[in-house]
This record gives structure tokens, sequence and C-alpha cells, in this order.
């Protein structure tokens, strides 16, 4: 189990409560950007999971797909299918 602990928080989430303001860290899903509240003691499996083969945190929807599509290259794509849609006119 790959632990959150060294790796670094993205960010802090605040809610109010009925009995206060809470804080999470956050951490963001690198396949789809979903953003995930954390604790100190979490692992990378209880947050949803950890891909071996690009390195990140991902949220529990992506880690079931069990395919390392990162939502980088996803906007790559599709910026290069728009590009060829331009230049064929449609």
């Amino acid at each position: 189990m790959a632990r959150l602990r060294g790796r670094r928080a993205l960010g802090i989430s605040q809610r109010q409560g009925p009995d206060g303001i809470h804080e999470w860290e956050t951490h963001t899903c690198f396949h789809c950007n979903a953003v995930m509240d954390t604790k100190v003691q979490d692992t990378a499996d209880s947050v949803g999971g950890y891909c071996p083969r690009c390195n990140s945190v991902v949220c529990k929807a992506c880690a079931q797909k069990q395919v390392c599509t990162p939502f980088v290259d996803q906007i790559d794509k599709n910026l290069r299918q728009q590009a060829r849609r331009r230049a064929m006119g449609l």
C-alpha cells in the first residue's frame, strides 16, 4: 500500500458542519481531475488507488478502470481531434 504521507497535499478543504469547521487535506486524481479529501493516515488504496504507470494517486472510479489515462493526455487527444475537424471543415 502506498502511503499518502510522503506526497504533498495539493490543498485544504474546509466545510462548515453542525459542530464547527472541519479541514481536510486534498489530493487531485491524476486521471480525471477529481478532488479527494484525505486524512494524514490515509493510504492511496483508502482514497481510491495508486497508478504505478504514472506514479500518481487516483480516485476510486479511475482505479476500478485499471487503465492509465492521465487527464493531460485526454486534453491533448481532444485538442488534436478538434484541430483535425477544423482542418476538414467540420
